[in-house]
């Protein structure tokens, strides 16, 4: 894997993480929406973070989501829904902030 998509995932990854520490059941709440976006959209920018999280919204309930970013976290494997959904998203990408 090239070194910026590793990159990009593991801030994803980060996002993840950070998501999973809020939020309830049924749905992409508000809340796990707005900590996904601040773990994410500093590094990779607004638009590429709203793509990946809709796309990983597609696939996954909120329950998934969480324990994915905690078990991802925990480890050094990037899952497979988050790489989809990088690769799905990569022309989004803000460079140069």
């Amino acid at each position: 894997m090239s070194k910026l998509l590793r990159v990009l995932a593991l801030v994803l990854v980060l996002g993840l993480a950070t998501a999973a520490c809020g939020g309830g059941g049924g749905g992409f709440s508000k809340e796990v929406r707005t900590e996904f976006m601040s773990g994410c959209e500093p590094e990779a920018g607004k638009a590429f973070c709203e793509c990946v999280l809709g796309e990983i919204e597609k696939t996954m309930t909120e329950a998934e989501f969480k324990r994915m970013g905690v078990d991802a976290f925990a480890s050094d494997d990037i899952p497979e829904e988050v790489m989809v959904a990088v690769f799905g998203c990569i022309d989004k990408i803000e460079i140069g902030g």
